[in-house]
C-alpha cells in the first residue's frame, strides 16, 4: 500500500462514522407557479429586494441561476441584479455573494406583459464567499444603478411580479422560504425601508456543496485509480 493509498484509508475511516451528503442534485426554490397578483416599480429611484432564508438543518449552497418574472417598460444597460447579505434585517451590500449577469434585461425591448428572466451569475463573481450558508438570510435585488442617457426615459423602468401569500416553501421541504420583501427609499439601493409582506416573483436554482468527507473520499478514488493505471 502506498502513502497516498493510507491517506485515503486514512480518511474513510476518519469519516466512517459521519453520514455523507450524496445528493449533490440540483435544487430550486421558487415562487414562479403562483399567480401573480401585481407589480412593483424598480427604477433608479426605487429598488426592491426579497429576503431567502436557507434552513438551519441544511447544508451549504452554491447559485447556479436566478429567473425573475418582470416587465420591461424602458430598458436601462444599467440595470443591477444581486445577492446581497443581511445587516440589521436589512440588505447588506458590503456583502454582495454574487452579481448576475442582467444583460437580458437591460436590452429587452419593452413590453405589456410580464416574463421570465434566466439570469447566470458573472464570471468571477463567485467562489468561497458566494456560499449560502445555513440559517442565514440573503437578499435577492433589483434596481437600476446608473442613468443610460441613450434610452427615452434615462432612469429606466421596470415592473417585478409579486404573489399574494407571504410566504412559500420550496417543494424540497424546508430548503429554502421566501420570506418578506422590502424597497428603496432612496437612489441606488439606500435607505432599505420595509414595504411589502408579499414576496417577489422569482425562482433560485442552488448546487450543494459536498462535505467535506464526500470529496476526500473522490479524490481519493481518483487517485485510487491513477495508482492501478501507472502499474
Amino acid at each position: 500500500m502506498n502513502l497516498g493509498q493510507k491517506a485515503c484509508l486514512g480518511l474513510a475511516l476518519s469519516f466512517s462514522g459521519v453520514e455523507a451528503q450524496t445528493n449533490l442534485e440540483m435544487v430550486e426554490a421558487s415562487s414562479l407557479s403562483q399567480e401573480s397578483y401585481g407589480r412593483d416599480r424598480v427604477s433608479y429611484n426605487q429598488w426592491l429586494a426579497t429576503s431567502i432564508d436557507v434552513g438551519e438543518s441544511e447544508e451549504a449552497f452554491r447559485v447556479s441561476s436566478v429567473t425573475l418574472r418582470a416587465r420591461v417598460l424602458y430598458p436601462n444597460a444599467n440595470v443591477y441584479v444581486a445577492l446581497y447579505g443581511t445587516e440589521g434585517l436589512r440588505p447588506s451590500a458590503a456583502e454582495t455573494f454574487v452579481l448576475f449577469d442582467a444583460s437580458s434585461l437591460a436590452y429587452a425591448p419593452s413590453s405589456p406583459d410580464s416574463a421570465d428572466f434566466q439570469l447566470s451569475p458573472v464570471e468571477g463573481s463567485t467562489g468561497t464567499e458566494a456560499v449560502l450558508q445555513p440559517g442565514q438570510r440573503y437578499w435577492l435585488v433589483l434596481g437600476v444603478s446608473d442613468h443610460d442617457y441613450d434610452q427615452d426615459v434615462s432612469t429606466g423602468l421596470y415592473e417585478w411580479d409579486y404573489i399574494e401569500s407571504g410566504k412559500q416553501i420550496s417543494q424540497d421541504g424546508n430548503l429554502i422560504q421566501i420570506a418578506d420583501t422590502i424597497a428603496a427609499g432612496g437612489t441606488g439601493g439606500q435607505n432599505w425601508e420595509p414595504v411589502s409582506a408579499s414576496p417577489q416573483s422569482f425562482g433560485i436554482q442552488l448546487s450543494p456543496v459536498p462535505e467535506p468527507g464526500v470529496t476526500s473520499l473522490l479524490l481519493c478514488v481518483l487517485l485510487g485509480g491513477l495508482s492501478v493505471r501507472r502499474r
